[in-house]
């Protein structure tokens, strides 16, 4: 369907394809330069311009053992309790009154109870009964003590809410590592961004450019046979080398 029988039919423009294709290929040299200076800018961005994280762990131990219990073992079924508990634990983490707790205690300006409980995360490691709490931070020593004064606090936390329930350091908190930004990332999304940004603004431009450039469009767009074609004509100025085009 060429594009005078689209405009017959409620004026809706078939978009080619192969037409795209051919844009994007002809300006394949301005928009890998686009992509490349968009890829490096982003490059920059990360490496001097955004601050970087740390990260710092520690793994507890949750132990749900009944302490009224004579039994020296811990059955099954307090094993799946414990489990299950490692949830409900990250909740009191992440609560004000233990994150108030914490910031005190760490001695660290500039942390509230609700900007600290978006760094801290604790998940169950492989679904078993140890649970491993992660703080992120701009500065590993900050984050480090974070996590430490948590292993210190959290116990008495937890056994404050949950009846019978300990919980014990397996390994205490590491040094803190950086976690981030990750400058490959944000080449890959910059350069991503560049190619599509640049490719869609010509795909724009070509696609609403309504001028006839050459007598294929013509006859491959209309059925009007081309009758005659002007050629373009340069006029040579006398005592120079400059040629214009008419």
């Amino acid at each position: 369907m060429n594009e005078n029988e689209n405009k017959k039919n409620g004026g809706e423009v078939e978009i080619d394809l192969l037409r795209i294709l051919g844009i994007i290929w002809h300006n394949i040299i301005i928009i890998m330069v686009v992509t490349l200076t968009v890829a490096l800018i982003a490059m920059v961005f990360a490496k001097f311009i955004v601050k970087p994280t740390y990260r710092s762990s520690a793994m507890m131990y949750v132990n749900n053992k009944n302490s009224g219990t004579s039994s020296d073992y811990i059955s099954t079924t307090e094993i799946s309790a414990a489990k299950s508990l490692v949830s409900t634990y990250a909740v009191i983490l992440k609560s004000n009154s233990t994150l108030t707790k914490v910031i005190e205690s760490s001695g660290l300006e500039g942390y509230t109870p609700s900007s600290l409980a978006k760094n801290v995360s604790a998940s169950s490691v492989e679904s078993t009964e140890i649970f491993r709490i992660t703080v992120t931070a701009n500065d590993p020593e900050e984050a480090r003590i974070l996590v430490e004064n948590i292993t210190e606090i959290l116990p008495d936390a937890i056994a404050g809410v949950v009846d019978g329930a300990r919980v014990t350091v397996v390994d205490p908190a590491t040094n803190g590592v950086k976690s981030g930004p990750s400058t490959v990332k944000y080449v890959l999304i910059g350069a991503l961004l560049g190619f599509f940004l640049m490719s869609g603004l010509l795909i724009v431009f070509d696609l609403a450019d309504d001028k006839i450039h050459e007598e294929k469009y013509l006859a491959e767009n209309y059925s009007y046979p081309v009758l005659a074609v002007i050629p373009n004509i340069y006029i040579k100025y006398e005592g120079g080398s400059h040629y214009e085009k008419q």
